[in-house]
């Protein structure tokens, strides 16, 4: 937007008198809709005045107002005398909380401000001009409080006149004296703020509202949504924004704000709340400043931990063949390689230490785990299996004596806060101090350790219920933890320094800067939200989600972009995997199948780059590989003759194969 403030700046310096509009201009409201305004008033109205339907009979009541008057205007005094006698009742308390609630909403709009100041500065004769029903007074009041301090000021509703008719601006030039070749006014209304003025000889500019640059619609009708999304726009529309601030605001933030506010109403009558590493890192902030505005005392720690790092010292106290089972685990969704050097790398062991070993079990520092090799590698594991039990012991011990400076002992019920998914830090803390603990996730599985299930608790979904949101977040599962990352990389062990304990941790510099951006801006979000505790106390979490739902499902081509130098290290190995795999146009085009699973086991699940397009070259790729035609011509191509045998003795069965990989087609 510094292009359009520099365009205004030089309309500025021709003219010697800039007049201002009030809203959508100078001022903004943190709604979509300015009659939403009214929906915040609903509550208190029905219950204090036993009106049902406040919002709808206030649109009416300024409706009918308005007929049979001067330029079609009308005053809030008038709009409150209808609804008087409708309801019969006096209504100057409820009148009194409409200006309180308009207040609430009200703030300055920060690309005009910055024209305003500017205006001030070059010494411009400034004055407000506005086709409004709120009293003089009351926007006297917002302005000066919004930071404009401007002396002249001229409102329809104090005698009629209005803009849309040039009344208001004939009034104003004739006060003033103005030379209206001099005159420059700024508006958002292409008729009354625009054409009007122009038709009259008067510069105008006309501003487009911060409504219409950001397009964004109330989908659900409610109130909550209303104000996250008039919150969204007037922080992304009114400065020029990169795409990770624009995604810290618009995606994560109402889901930070939604889990936090939840996790605050869970624990607000507990003495502690341990956040942990790294999903709790950005959610911790968050939450004290709950406590603040809300006037609670918690004590609030950020616990350093991994699953690694504490699942892997209990597994001295676990069956030894459960303990091999997770020692050789690896995520075969995401395609993980898990080396056997990684192996004794976590575990703290010297690959150097077992080269006879190694040669005994025909093996080597570098084998893969694969499903025919494991039982391989868990005989060689369970042969130096003393010496894994010793290194174990030791990162117990020192695990235990982090918990322990942690204040563990202090409190009787530990209260934690993690991303979820089965409670594996959870179970392991449980294992390793000896307390009840209860855990609150974003999220569990019907997989959820039996020792930690009855005593944890899940914020979108609690055993896999409901079903809708479980699917959801479990197919993009990775970019959800993406968002709950910390900019620090992952715990991999401590260290003792003198009587201190200190984590060790992963260097995670390539994701750095990307997730220090999108939560300062989502955190900053959140303070806005909070200022409406009260209207969002309980919020949707279909508004909550919508937005990162649309961006992961539509997988726009400047979006995966932004993904594609983002990694992530998985496992206990820390191997790292990039968010959108770019892949080269042959290799596609040759084995779809091969390609088909490689998207599936994108981090962002179902995406891709192709090597050496542009964007208007991969939409039409993405339409070409999505045709029918193209598909079928993949299937006949790699038809042989086995194949073309076993179609014809069995076509239900190839119908159904072909029906399969066409819709996991459609789903790139």
């Amino acid at each position: 937007m510094k292009e359009e403030l520099e365009i205004i700046k030089e309309y500025i310096d021709k003219n010697a008198t800039i007049s201002f509009d009030v809203f959508d201009t100078l001022l903004l409201r943190n709604v979509l809709k300015p009659t939403d305004v009214f929906k915040a008033l609903e509550k208190k109205a029905k219950e204090e005045f036993k009106i049902e339907n406040f919002s709808e009979e206030r649109i009416k009541a300024e409706e009918k107002s308005r007929i049979g008057n001067e330029n079609n205007e009308t005053t809030l005094d008038r709009i409150y005398s209808i609804l008087e006698k409708k309801f019969a009742k006096k209504l100057t308390d409820l009148k009194q909380m409409e200006l309180e609630v308009e207040e609430k909403f009200l703030i300055p709009n920060p690309f005009i401000y910055q024209v305003y100041k500017y205006a001030k500065e070059k010494g411009k004769e400034i004055i407000v001009i506005s086709d409004m029903y709120l009293p003089k007074e009351f926007v006297k009041k917002i302005l000066k409080k919004s930071g404009y301090d401007i002396l002249n000021i001229y409102v329809s509703s104090e005698d009629f006149k209005v803009k849309w008719n040039k009344t208001l601006f004939e009034k104003v030039k004739e006060i003033h004296h103005l030379n209206i070749g001099k005159w420059l006014h700024i508006g958002d209304n292409k008729i009354s703020d625009y054409e009007i003025p122009k038709s009259m000889g008067i510069n105008a500019y006309l501003y487009k509202a911060v409504g219409k640059r950001s397009g964004y619609q109330n989908k659900t009708g409610l109130l909550e949504e209303s104000i996250i999304k008039g919150i969204e726009q007037n922080m992304i529309f009114t400065k020029d924004c990169t795409d990770w601030e624009k995604f810290g605001i618009e995606c994560v933030s109402p889901i930070y704000y939604g889990f936090t506010n939840w996790i605050y109403q869970m624990t607000k009558k507990q003495d502690n709340i341990y956040f942990l590493a790294r999903d709790g890192y950005i959610i911790k902030p968050i939450y004290e400043k709950f406590l603040k505005k809300l006037k609670k005392n918690i004590d609030t720690y950020y616990l350093y931990c991994s699953r690694a790092t504490y699942q892997l010292p209990t597994l001295v106290d676990t069956e030894k063949s459960l303990a091999l089972n997770i020692l050789t685990r690896y995520n075969v969704q995401l395609n993980q390689k898990l080396k056997m050097k990684s192996i004794l790398e976590t575990i703290g062991l010297d690959e150097k230490k077992y080269d006879k070993a190694f040669r005994n079990f025909e093996l080597t520092p570098e084998t893969i785990v694969t499903p025919k090799n494991v039982n391989q590698i868990k005989k060689f594991l369970s042969y130096i299996y003393d010496d894994i039990i010793i290194k174990l012991n030791e990162k117990k011990k020192i695990v235990q004596e982090y918990i322990d400076s942690m204040n563990f002992k202090k409190y009787d019920n530990i209260n934690i806060v993690d991303i979820g998914w089965a409670g594996s830090t959870q179970y392991s803390l449980y294992k390793l101090c000896d307390k009840k603990i209860t855990g609150y996730y974003f999220g569990t599985r019907k997989s959820m350790y039996d020792d930690v299930k009855y005593n944890s608790f899940g914020f979108l979904f609690d055993g896999e219920e409901p079903e809708n949101y479980f699917k959801f977040v479990d197919k993009y599962v990775m970019m959800f933890e993406f968002i709950f990352s910390a900019p620090h990389g992952s715990t991999i062990g401590f260290e003792k320094k003198g009587k201190e304990i200190f984590p060790i941790l992963e260097n995670n510099d390539s994701n750095k800067e990307i997730i220090e951006c999108f939560q300062k801006y989502a955190v900053e979000a959140c303070e806005q939200y909070l200022k409406y505790y009260d209207e969002l106390k309980e919020l949707n979490k279909d508004v909550m989600l919508n937005n990162y739902k649309t961006f992961l499902i539509e997988r726009k081509y400047e979006h995966l972009k932004m993904f594609e130098k983002v990694t992530e290290a998985v496992g206990f190995d820390g191997a790292r995997l990039s968010f959108v795999p770019t892949l080269k146009e042959s290799d596609i085009r040759n084995n779809l199948n091969e390609f088909s699973k490689k998207t599936d086991s994108a981090m962002w699940r179902n995406t891709f780059l192709v090597e050496g397009m542009n964007q208007k070259e991969y939409e039409a790729f993405i339409k070409e590989l999505n045709s029918k035609k193209f598909q079928l011509k993949y299937i006949v191509k790699n038809m042989n003759i086995k194949t073309i045998y076993q179609t014809f003795r069995y076509p239900r069965t190839s119908i159904r194969r072909i029906k399969n990989f066409l819709k996991r087609k459609e789903e790139l």
